[in-house]
């Protein structure tokens, strides 16, 4: 029976030598690479290191992503594209995470610059499949939404409000506690029409909270989304706006619109 031949893995293997050559290894057909002994050294006695070929929310079509997973401890992967190694910005955020992730020396980062020009030249052969980390990974950091997320985030806050509207007193009623509520709905004449209408505000801090979203990109991606829909107020600073919940209690909020039927329906 013929060998099942394998997908070979760049970890602490052979890599594309200097030149990137490919050198085929006449024992079993997979071809092997070398790399300078002085870039390996500086990188494999640290890091495991992969080269996937994925889908990247600011590209069409997969490009190259580079993964590097400490080989001392249990902490997350960290993921970046070649060109990041080239953007000052880009690198030094990767040099921050690495150093909080593993071992690595600032000074290093030309060795890895080479250490990754090398996988990228060895082609498919070292390419690895990622095991789903990278999706969630982009899914945890990218601002880009679509449709379906935008209207789930949107709907997901005003059922929140509906079902609990003990801790969204109206503001009229001069009720809201700090400690106690999430927010009041701005039912006085002044806020409706500032407003355009009735809407409600939601404490900074009890957003997050409320739509489970932990990407502070992805949540003002949303926001911004629902502001061009007429849904949300923008405020002055990033999305969220100074808002008088009570007398003499102004507080960082978010502003929506809300259907006041609705609250009447949630009433009965």
């Amino acid at each position: 029976m013929a060998k099942k031949k394998e997908t070979p893995k760049v970890l602490s293997g052979k890599l594309p030598s200097e030149e990137g050559t490919v050198i085929a290894d006449s024992g079993d057909g997979i071809p092997k690479v070398n790399i300078p002994e002085s870039i390996r050294e500086s990188i494999e006695n640290d890091w495991d290191v992969e080269i996937l070929l994925e889908e990247h929310p600011e590209y069409e079509g997969k490009v190259f992503v580079i993964k590097m997973k400490s080989t001392g401890g249990t902490t997350k992967p960290v993921f970046f594209l070649p060109s990041d190694l080239y953007d000052q910005k880009s690198q030094k955020k990767i040099i921050r995470e690495l150093v909080n992730r593993g071992r690595f020396v600032p000074d290093e980062i030309q060795a890895l610059i080479e250490y990754v020009d090398c996988l990228k030249v060895a082609g498919p052969t070292v390419i690895s499949t990622d095991n789903g980390h990278y999706k969630q990974h982009i899914a945890e950091t990218s601002d880009s939404v679509d449709a379906n997320t935008v209207e789930k985030v949107y709907n997901m806050i005003i059922e929140h409000v509906i079902d609990n509207r003990s801790v969204f007193p109206d503001r009229s009623c001069n009720s809201f506690k700090k400690d106690d509520c999430h927010g009041a709905i701005l039912d006085d004449r002044a806020a409706r029409k500032k407003y355009g209408g009735l809407t409600v505000a939601i404490v900074e801090t009890h957003l997050q909270e409320i739509v489970g979203v932990r990407n502070t990109k992805m949540l003002n991606a949303v926001l911004n989304e629902l502001a061009n829909r007429g849904l949300y107020h923008l405020g002055a600073s990033e999305t969220r706006r100074k808002v008088t919940l009570a007398e003499r209690c102004v507080m960082n909020a978010h502003v929506f619109k809300i259907e006041e039927s609705l609250l009447l329906e949630g009433v009965n």
